[in-house]
C-alpha cells in the first residue's frame, strides 16, 4: 500500500521543520493510458464515486500514463476551446485506453488555453497574472466567459467585442474593461498584490504524477502541481489544506509566515 508524506522547511531561518502526515490509507492504484491527440497541454480531473477521491493529471500531447484506484470515476478537461466530461471505470487489469481526439479541422490551437468559450470565432488574449495565486476571471459582454488564471502567463480566447471583467485576488475584488480585437490584442496585466504580506512555497512533487492542493485561509488557492519543483506565492497566514495525488489524499493545517519548502512523496 502507498501513502502520502510531506515535509516543510522554513528557508528564511534555514531550519528544517520536517513532519509526517498520516493520511487515510491510499488504495492500490492501476495504470490507465490516456492518448492526447490535441497538441495541447491541459489538466484532466478524475472524480471518484463512493469516496475514491479527486485526482488531477497534466495531459501532455501524446501518450500519458496515470494511476488510479479501482472504481467508477467521472472525468473532465478543457481542450480545443471546449470542456469535455465523461465516465470511466478503472479495473484491476485490462483497462481500456482513453482517447482524446485531435482538435477539429480549422481550429487554431495556439498555446494551451485555460477556461472555455462557446463561440466558434475567438481571438487570443495574453493575460499576465503576477499575483502569485490562482483565481477565476469572468468577462461579461454579449456573452459571459469564465477562465481560471494560473500564476504567470495565461492564454485565453474570446469573441471580438467589449467586455467588463472581474476577479477576486490579493484579498480584494477588481473590475475593469477590455476590448477584444480580431488581431494584435494588448496584453492584460494583472499586477502583483500591494499592501498584502506575501510569502512563497517551494513545492517538490516526487509522487510520480500531478497533485491537486487546496489551501483555505486568508484566501483560497487551488493548485495543480506537475512533477518536480514549483514555486508559488501566497498571502501570509494560517491555512487548512487538502491534498490529492496518485499516492492518496491527506489534509491538515499549516502556518505560512516565511518561505517554506514543502515536499511530497509516496511511501
Amino acid at each position: 500500500m502507498k501513502s502520502l508524506r510531506f515535509f516543510v522547511v522554513m528557508l528564511a531561518v534555514f531550519a528544517l521543520l520536517a513532519s509526517t502526515v498520516g493520511p487515510a490509507q491510499a488504495a492500490t492504484t492501476y495504470e490507465v493510458k490516456v492518448t492526447n491527440l490535441t497538441s495541447q497541454t491541459f489538466s484532466m480531473v478524475f472524480t471518484g464515486k463512493g469516496g475514491l477521491g479527486v485526482f488531477t493529471f497534466t495531459m501532455k500531447p501524446g501518450v500519458n500514463l496515470v494511476k488510479l484506484p479501482a472504481g467508477k470515476f467521472t472525468y473532465r478537461y478543457t481542450s480545443c476551446g471546449k470542456s469535455t466530461s465523461g465516465e470511466y471505470t478503472v479495473l484491476t487489469k485490462g483497462n481500456e485506453k482513453i482517447m482524446i481526439k485531435a482538435c477539429p479541422p480549422g481550429y487554431n490551437a495556439g498555446p494551451a488555453t485555460t477556461g472555455s468559450t462557446t463561440s466558434s470565432t475567438t481571438y487570443e488574449v495574453k493575460v499576465s497574472n503576477q499575483t502569485g495565486m490562482e483565481f477565476k476571471i469572468t468577462f461579461t459582454g454579449a456573452s459571459v466567459h469564465t477562465f481560471t488564471l494560473k500564476p504567470g502567463v495565461n492564454y485565453i480566447k474570446l469573441p471580438a467585442g467589449k467586455y467588463k471583467f472581474r476577479y477576486s485576488a490579493c484579498g480584494d475584488n477588481t473590475t475593469g474593461n477590455y476590448t477584444v480585437q480580431t488581431k494584435n490584442n494588448p496584453k492584460l496585466e494583472i499586477k502583483a498584490c500591494k499592501g498584502v504580506a506575501m510569502t512563497s512555497i517551494q513545492f517538490e512533487n516526487s509522487t510520480g504524477g500531478s497533485m491537486s492542493i487546496t489551501l483555505v485561509g486568508p484566501t483560497t488557492y487551488r493548485l495543480t502541481l506537475p512533477t518536480g519543483k514549483t514555486t508559488v506565492k501566497v498571502i501570509k497566514g494560517s491555512y487548512t489544506y487538502s491534498v490529492w495525488s496518485v499516492c492518496g489524499s491527506t489534509s491538515g493545517t499549516i502556518k505560512l509566515t516565511a518561505t517554506k519548502f514543502w515536499a511530497w512523496w509516496c511511501k
